[in-house]
């Protein structure tokens, strides 16, 4: 769970049927068996629910949103720059290019998906 770190989505409760191996970020009001790890990282592993507590610079790959947390005093996300706009006709090489280096960020993961 903390080797690839890698979350299926965030959640309060746990899922209904977890998949084995899967790894879920708790959200800010955990209920049931996620009570009391606000927060946390929980796994499913051999049919059990096991937990991990948040460390400063732990980085996390959220599956369903594709694309990094990061934790520093809280989950964090990238934010991806406007694209850019405006300006002479010269610089219109110049936006697409920087579109094209945003939306490559965007597919590594780097800034959150549109």
């Amino acid at each position: 769970m903390l080797l690839h770190p890698a979350i299926e989505g965030e959640v309060d409760v746990p899922p209904s049927d977890p998949g084995e191996g899967q790894c879920w970020l708790v959200g800010g009001e955990p209920s049931g068996i996620f009570a009391g790890h606000p927060h946390g990282l929980a796994g499913f592993v051999g049919g059990t629910w096991v937990f991990a507590a948040p460390v400063e610079g732990m980085r996390l790959y959220h599956r369903a949103a594709r694309h990094f947390l990061v934790y520093s005093d809280g989950w964090r996300q990238v934010a991806a720059p406007d694209l850019p706009g405006g300006g002479a006709i010269v610089d219109q090489e110049a936006r697409g290019t920087i579109a094209t280096l945003i939306q490559a960020l965007r597919d590594a993961g780097i800034f959150p998906a549109e």
